[in-house]
């Protein structure tokens, strides 16, 4: 494994950064502008118009972002993921603190962009995140924690197994960070980034540090129990009967599992209950 500083002596690393930022930049753009153009309320006249439609423009662009850089940056593209991916030593901290500064500035980048390239969209505020009438800082804080803590626990129960290997990890990452965004009492941020850049082009930066507070919180807490509570909590397999044949008796697979683990807990796997061929 490298060093922390020897990862500036290669490619990838600078690759990863500005891909991390262009992925940022283009969720920001394109799911904003969805969300410009069907000019959703936010609950504040009780109505929720076209919100399935933004939900699924969010959930595919980034399903199909995370599934471009898997190999290249490991497709984090959101500064909560990214410090929870330090903290459980899944990054360095130099390679995950310029991740976040990228990703921070690829949601100024998509801000720009909105401002520049969609019409009236000063008018709906760069499609910032803001709290729905009724919403107190403390919900806030909670509603973001507990749909971000879903989000990233999702994002590294997938990238934990082969799955995240192929497009099944991505799409189950977007499909539910698109449903996420039906709920929309905070207008759904999850991803610090999403609303970095708006909240600052608008400069509307009054309860933005909501949109820090619990998806980083909540991120870390999420890594850290699926590292230590859900991979431990895995049931061991013992072993049924063999499968044998008149000429040759093969241990079964369960049999197989018993003696790898029997070899990192020191036990006899004889002396277990298991039956053997007859």
């Amino acid at each position: 494994m490298l060093n922390c500083c020897e990862e500036l002596y290669y490619a990838n690393f600078y690759a990863s950064l500005l891909l991390e930022a262009v992925a940022t930049a283009l969720l920001v753009f394109i799911g904003g502008g969805t969300f410009i153009r069907v000019d959703i309320p936010l609950l504040n006249n009780g109505k929720n118009d076209h919100v399935v439609e933004t939900a699924a423009v969010f959930g595919l662009t980034l399903a199909g972002l995370l599934y471009c850089l898997r190999n290249v940056s490991g497709a984090y593209v959101n500064p909560a993921v990214t410090c929870a991916a330090i903290l459980t030593r899944k990054t360095s901290i130099l390679r995950g603190f310029f991740y976040v500064i990228f990703q921070c500035g690829g949601g100024i980048l998509g801000a720009l962009m909105l401002r520049e390239l969609i019409p009236h969209s000063i008018e709906k505020d760069l499609s910032n995140t803001i709290l729905s009438d009724g919403i107190t800082l403390g919900k806030g804080i909670a509603l973001e924690a507990i749909f971000t803590f879903t989000y990233s626990w999702i994002y590294f129960s997938s990238k934990s197994s082969n799955v995240f290997k192929g497009f099944g990890g991505p799409l189950a990452v977007g499909f539910f960070y698109g449903a996420s965004h039906i709920v929309i009492y905070t207008g759904c941020s999850l991803n610090p980034a999403r609303s970095f850049g708006p909240a600052i082009l608008t400069n509307k930066l009054d309860h933005h540090w909501v949109y820090w507070a619990g998806p980083v919180l909540s991120a870390c807490l999420a890594g850290l129990m699926n590292d230590i509570v859900f991979k431990s909590a895995k049931l061991v397999e013992y072993p049924r009967l063999r499968s044998c044949s008149l000429i040759i008796c093969k241990p079964s697979r369960e049999e197989a599992m018993l003696v790898e683990y029997s070899r990192h807990h020191n036990f006899d796997p004889s002396t277990t209950n298991s039956e053997y061929c007859a």
